[in-house]
């Protein structure tokens, strides 16, 4: 995986900075400075390369053909907003409850 690759993947999968960062224990800054062109340890963009691949990016690397095959699902980011969605719906029944069970 080269700088470009790196890119590619993350915008294909709606990744922000922080939220590839999280994914793969790899500082946001120490990513920009990658997709930058920027040198990095080669462990770092093995964990950034494992951590994408874990997320359906396919690698391209054949022939005259450099890229990255993303799959269609539903983006982490899609996945993340529907999290906070039951999130707030739980944290509403939740209240609910409470306030029904002080009211009694």
């Amino acid at each position: 995986m080269n700088d470009a690759q790196c890119r590619m993947a993350r915008a294909g999968l709606r990744l922000s900075l922080n939220d590839l960062g999280t994914l793969a224990g790899v500082r946001p800054m120490t990513i920009s400075k990658f997709e930058g062109g920027g040198s990095v340890i080669p462990a770092t963009v093995e964990k950034l390369r494992q951590c994408l691949v874990g997320q359906g990016v396919e690698f391209i690397n054949g022939g005259k053909a450099i890229g990255v095959k993303v799959q269609r699902a539903a983006s982490l980011h899609d996945r993340a907003e529907q999290l906070r969605e039951v999130q707030a719906a739980h944290h509403k029944v939740t209240k609910l409850i409470s306030e029904r069970k002080g009211g009694r």
